[in-house]
């Protein structure tokens, strides 16, 4: 959700960086930079594009990080 802090929004902005060298800053704080572009891995993924980190997505980011 806009405007969610904590280590877990760190964690998602790190794993972005990672994979799309996106140069996102590593605040903890999820914003609309952070938000479009986890709509736009959704989209790119099959998963429906809301912004919000549920339990498909969820499962999809840690699959991927594994990689």
């Amino acid at each position: 959700i806009n405007g969610s802090m904590g280590e877990a929004v760190n964690d998602l902005q790190r794993f972005l960086n990672y994979k799309f060298n996106l140069g996102l800053a590593v605040d903890g704080a999820l914003g609309p930079k952070t938000i479009s572009v986890i709509k736009q891995w959704q989209m790119d993924n099959g998963l429906t594009p809301d912004g919000l980190i549920g339990a498909k997505t969820k499962a999809l980011i840690n699959a991927s990080a594994g990689e």
